[in-house]
């Protein structure tokens, strides 16, 4: 491994997110048109979206083989019967396969945009229009992309957002509704209250305090001992199960069904400049295409960053992915093996490569707290740990 440490942590508060000014470019800038209710989770937003389209008992919603989880569930909580569809390992929507399963029962089709990259979601809206469906846009990964012709987000009858997946806020989602014919809504919100979130407070306080003000030959042995210490089990690909259930805080809570976003967090958002953090993103980015081009060990999901597309991560698929992971961690990297749990309401065996990204996609961060420097060395101790792993990956 490389000597010379450096924090990559998730990014932090700072004091201009407290006591600076609005900015002109804010996050609520963002979301100019149509009807948008800010919510604690992006999960409330997809119960809310339901409601909204009236699902009733024996509707079908399409929605993709490749998911978290998360969104399923919210959508079996809702009394949606799941039908999945294809997506392929560049995780794009296979529309043939989508066009085959469409049925008397379905009214609508959920859509998720992945890592920040947009969907054909143009063809998909026809697809809604001449079947007299309803398109739900997840722009959960995708907040601040944009496609060709319009932000990720305003395509969907209704759209859904999560907030602390790209920014450095406690909570908050939200749900962006531009079909005019289902706007006329009353809904009266509580506060999540911050027991709630005080543990992500804690964390992104942290986060400021292992970057800016903890020596870091200290945040290094923090971090290896975090990680030897962890009960961190091993995948073995001959004795685990083949389909490990998704983590028990992504399944649905009736609690949060009337919860609001923070105040903590609206103040937060009012406060990001999101014209910076798209081009530090996407400089970032580009700086792992470039330094990581011709590693034979590495497939990147994605070949090439469009225009207008802000990133979530920089994903690749690997083998071995879980051990890579535990090695990046323990040196501050928070390197993701992304989506590895499996919801048990799908045939999994049916849609193999939807399988085939949960069990080898590392989700490598590009946040904007990140600069050269920091990803000069997740590059570095990655090739590393490849070169240690050699003769277990092959892609």
């Amino acid at each position: 491994m490389g000597n010379n440490f450096i924090y990559c942590g998730p990014p932090g508060f700072s004091f201009s997110l407290f006591l600076g000014f609005p900015q002109n470019k804010c996050v609520e800038s963002w979301f100019e048109n149509g009807s948008t209710y800010y919510v604690h989770k992006a999960r409330t937003g997809i119960r809310r979206a339901l409601e909204l389209i009236g699902l009733c008992k024996g509707d079908e919603v399409l929605v993709p083989s490749y998911n978290c989880g998360s969104e399923v569930d919210a959508l079996i909580y809702s009394g949606a019967n799941i039908v999945p569809y294809r997506v392929d390992r560049n995780c794009n929507i296979d529309i043939a396969d989508l066009l085959s399963r469409i049925t008397p029962n379905i009214k609508a089709i959920y859509v998720i945009h992945y890592f920040g990259f947009p969907q054909d979601i143009k063809t998909i809206k026809n697809i809604c229009i001449n079947h007299k469906l309803y398109l739900i846009e997840d722009c959960a990964l995708s907040l601040f992309s944009s496609d060709k012709t319009g932000k990720l987000g305003t395509f969907g009858d209704i759209s859904i957002f999560s907030f602390p997946k790209t920014l450095p806020v406690p909570d908050g989602g939200l749900l962006a509704i531009n079909n005019r014919n289902l706007i006329l809504w009353k809904w009266e919100p509580s506060s999540p209250g911050y027991r709630i979130y005080f543990n992500n407070i804690i964390r992104l306080m942290n986060s400021t305090l292992l970057r800016k003000c903890i020596p870091s030959n200290i945040v290094k042995k923090l971090y290896y001992l975090r990680c030897r210490t962890r009960n961190i089990e091993k995948w073995n690909e001959e004795l685990r199960e083949q389909f490990p259930g998704i983590p028990s805080d992504y399944y649905y809570i009736e609690y949060n069904n009337n919860k609001c976003i923070s105040n903590l967090s609206k103040h937060i958002l009012k406060r990001i400049d999101y014209v910076q953090i798209i081009q530090q993103r996407r400089d970032n980015y580009l700086l792992y295409q470039k330094q990581l081009a011709g590693v034979d060990a590495i497939t990147p999901v994605f070949k090439d960053l469009p225009e207008n597309v802000c990133p979530l991560f920089y994903p690749i698929n690997i083998q071995n992915r879980d051990n890579i992971c535990y090695e990046l961690n323990k040196l501050s990297v928070p390197a993701i093996s992304w989506w590895s749990g499996y919801h048990p309401s799908f045939y999994w065996e049916h849609f193999p490569d939807a399988c085939f990204l949960k069990n080898n996609t590392i989700a490598l961060p590009v946040h904007q707290d990140l600069k050269k420097d920091n990803i000069s060395f997740i590059v570095n101790n990655l090739k590393n740990i490849i070169s240690t792993h050699r003769g277990t990956l092959r892609m």
